[in-house]
């Protein structure tokens, strides 16, 4: 049921956390708010038809494509 939350918190650690050592909490802070902004901005995605999640976001605005989510 939580696939989509599971997939992206195994993103998150194989690409931020695990290849990082932080010095405090603000450094982790920052390093994991700076992935998340490349994650929705940069990051291109099957399931966004390659696209990266906030350009994928505009595009729907646009076209008013319904999206299929499979559960």
């Amino acid at each position: 049921m939580n696939a989509h939350i599971e997939a992206y918190h195994r993103i998150l650690e194989d690409e931020c956390l695990s290849i990082n050592v932080f010095e405090s909490y603000t450094e982790a802070y920052k390093e994991v708010n700076d992935f998340v902004k490349k994650y929705s901005t940069k990051r291109i995605h099957s399931a966004t038809k390659y696209m990266p999640a906030k350009e994928y976001y505009e595009y729907l605005q646009k076209t008013n494509e319904k999206v299929n989510i499979r559960m």
